[in-house]
């Protein structure tokens, strides 16, 4: 701090300092102090009168003896602030009165006039602190009266409504359930409350990552794979999810029911969190979801409007995604608009539910291109026949050297893994034949199929004649 070339950067481009404390203070004085020819002050008092106007506290501290000139005591203590009568020249001749056994009239006027001034100064600094310490008890009772009523608040009754539907969804045979909310403190809130009684057991997935029980009803970081490994293992019954995990692209296809404990502004992050669940491969012929929301509110009105008018959620979204997109700013407004409440807030929400139904009945009426039409009359799903080659039918060649090309070697690392390393490759890649065990951990193996990188054709055996056209891997394979 005493380098010349840092003070700008401390005086001028600094915010200004809550608190500044300086150590070893007796180093900041005048040069010569008390003699004839008096220098300055040196490079570190200078820099202190500078920041002194911009800090709120200064702290000076030495448990060095000083033995100084009295002009140096005053430099010290005029940087904590002295009331304007103390000037330097005061400050000397105070202790020449004092030191004179009779003071004279007229000093003993200069020595009144100091104490004064101290008083004046104190008594301000005590009317100002009896000031704060008022202000500050009215916010500890504003605050505690708050507390109060909070802590009079009936059960909320969302958290019982969502304890009624986890149960509800194991009775009809949904074993397992994401929940989703859009902010870690709601999630922490919910895994709290549902951890009570050891009745289910919880993985939490949020941006901080995976999350699972530890001793002592703390939480441990687990990875994402592993989260959802114990999910798809069955070793929770309940995923407590932000909408991090919707944009992961994380998929649970053995995961049948999702219950939105919060609705966003926007529908389509729901019909995100939604395809998590339906992909392909789910398990369970019917998926359940379930919306929790408070009647009365804008995001009750306008979820209603979406489904019972237009049939969100139900079809697929085409000419409605222009209308959708300017769904957040629109709820935004009626909250946020403020107003006299009541009627009011019941006025705004009808005129936002009501813009959402006529504008998609404009665009129903507008034609143009209709994804929900197409879909329904033009890709239907044709029969397909039996694939050519199989995951099982890869897995016969990668354990097989001799079917594997020439110089490629394979070791093999556990079920249907395999240590993979190709001609310029400088060190093994994990891969797999197995599209589960891949799911699982795309992020450190390479699943072996047409495609991939690292699969080249593997050399046949038998005839290098044409085979017959149908005819599969695995019948070559058997030849």
């Amino acid at each position: 701090m005493r380098r010349r070339d840092r003070a700008a950067g401390l005086l001028e481009e600094a915010e200004p300092w809550d608190l500044v404390v300086l150590d070893e203070t007796h180093h900041a004085r005048r040069r010569s102090a008390g003699a004839a020819k008096e220098g300055g002050p040196n490079a570190l008092l200078d820099l202190m009168r500078s920041l002194k106007e911009r800090t709120q506290g200064l702290v000076l501290m030495t448990a060095t003896p000083m033995q100084v000139h009295p002009i140096e005591v005053w430099d010290l203590l005029n940087l904590l602030g002295l009331p304007p009568e103390w000037t330097a020249d005061a400050f000397l001749r105070f202790f020449d009165d004092l030191d004179h056994p009779s003071p004279p009239p007229e000093a003993m006027e200069r020595l009144a006039r100091l104490f004064r001034a101290v008083e004046g100064d104190r008594t301000k600094v005590t009317a100002d602190a009896a000031e704060r310490q008022a202000l500050a008890a009215e916010e500890r009772a504003d605050i505690e009266r708050l507390l109060a009523r909070i802590r009079g608040l009936p059960p909320d009754s969302k958290l019982a409504a969502l304890k009624e539907t986890l149960a509800a969804l194991r009775e009809a045979g949904y074993e397992q359930a994401m929940v989703f909310t859009q902010y870690t403190d709601t999630l922490d809130f919910l895994r709290d409350e549902l951890r009570k009684g050891g009745a289910l057991r919880l993985i939490c997935f949020s941006g901080r990552g995976g999350e699972a029980p530890a001793a002592g009803g703390a939480w441990r970081g687990i990875g994402r794979d592993d989260a959802k490994r114990r999910f798809r293992l069955g070793e929770a019954d309940v995923l407590l999810c932000t909408d991090a995990a919707a944009a992961e692209g994380l998929n649970f296809q053995f995961c049948g029911a999702l219950v939105n404990y919060d609705l966003p502004w926007n529908p389509m992050r729901v019909e995100q969190r939604i395809g998590r669940l339906d992909q392909l491969g789910q398990k369970h012929p019917v998926i359940r979801v379930v919306n929790l929301h408070y009647e009365g509110t804008v995001e009750t009105d306008v979820y209603r409007a979406l489904r019972n008018r237009i049939g969100l959620f139900e079809t697929v979204v085409g000419r409605l995604q222009p209308i959708l997109s300017r769904l957040p700013r629109a709820i935004s407004d009626v909250v946020l608009g403020g107003g006299g409440g009541g009627g009011d807030d019941r006025a705004r929400r009808t005129e936002v539910v009501d813009a959402i139904d006529r504008q998609a009945h404009a665009a129903a009426a507008g034609g143009g291109f209709d994804i929900d039409t197409v879909l329904g009359e033009e890709l239907a799903m044709p029969d397909r026949p039996p694939p050519l080659v199989t995951l099982d039918d890869l897995d016969r060649v990668i354990a097989s050297d001799r079917l594997m090309p020439p110089g490629t070697e394979t070791q093999p690392m556990g079920h249907r893994e395999y240590g993979l390393l190709a001609p310029g490759m400088k060190e093994r890649l994990r891969v797999t034949t197995d599209p589960a065990y891949y799911e699982e951990h795309a992020e450190s193996v390479e699943l072996w199929s047409p495609g991939n990188p690292l699969f080249q054709s593997p050399d046949l055996p038998g005839s290098v004649d044409e085979p017959p056209p149908g005819t599969t891997l695995r019948e070559l394979l058997e030849r």
